[in-house]
C-alpha cells in the first residue's frame, strides 16, 4: 500500500505541476496579449500626433530627411484616394464635395445636404447623340415608371419630379427638392 500512495502522490504532484505551468502559460499570454495590444494603441496616438504635427508644421520644416517623408506620405496618400475614386466609379458612387456623404453617381443633388452636384465630365467621345424617336421613347417610359405607384415600403416619391427616393432621404438625388 506504501507504494500505491506514493505512486498517487508523485502523479498528483505532477498533474498540480501541470496544471500550474498551463495557467501560467494561459496568465502570461493573456498578458503578453494586453501589452501587445497596449503598444498597438500607442503607436496609432503616435501616427496621431505624427498627423497633427505634419499638417501644421509642415510649411515650416526645415529638416530635408522629414520633408522627404511628408512629401512621400502625400504620394502615398493621393494613391489611395486615386484608387477610392476609382472604386466609387465601379460602383457607381460619388462623394458630396459639400457634405462628403455617398451618392449615385448620377444624382443632381444630394440627398443629405442638398447641394447641387457639379455636372459629370463627359468624354468627347462618350456616346453618340440620341435621335429624337429615341428620345421620345426614353421620355415616354420616365413618364410611364413616375407614373407608377410605390410599391416598396420604405421609398417614397418626389412631389417635384416623381423621383423615388428612400424615406430617410432628406434631399430629392434629382431635383433638389426637400422630401417631407
Amino acid at each position: 500500500m506504501d507504494i500505491i500512495n506514493k505512486i498517487t502522490k508523485k502523479i498528483s504532484s505532477g498533474v498540480e505541476t501541470v496544471s500550474k505551468t498551463a495557467n501560467d502559460a494561459i496568465e502570461t499570454t493573456k498578458l503578453k496579449n494586453m501589452i501587445n495590444k497596449t503598444q498597438s494603441e500607442i503607436n496609432v496616438k503616435y501616427a496621431e500626433i505624427g498627423r497633427i504635427v505634419k499638417q501644421e508644421l509642415e510649411e515650416s520644416i526645415n529638416n530635408e530627411d522629414i520633408k522627404r517623408i511628408c512629401s512621400e506620405i502625400d504620394q502615398l496618400l493621393e494613391l489611395i484616394s486615386e484608387n477610392n475614386d476609382k472604386i466609387n466609379a465601379i460602383k457607381g458612387v460619388k462623394i458630396c464635395p459639400e457634405c462628403g456623404a455617398k451618392l449615385a453617381d448620377d444624382d443632381a443633388f444630394c440627398p443629405d445636404c442638398g447641394k447641387k452636384q457639379p455636372e459629370k465630365e463627359q468624354a468627347e467621345n462618350s456616346q453618340p447623340q440620341a435621335t429624337a424617336e429615341e428620345n421620345a421613347e426614353q421620355a415616354e417610359s420616365i413618364v410611364e415608371e413616375m407614373e407608377k405607384p410605390v410599391i416598396e415600403s420604405g421609398v417614397i416619391s418626389c412631389s417635384e419630379c416623381g423621383a423615388m427616393c428612400d424615406s430617410d432621404t432628406k434631399f430629392c438625388p434629382q431635383c433638389g427638392t426637400k422630401i417631407g
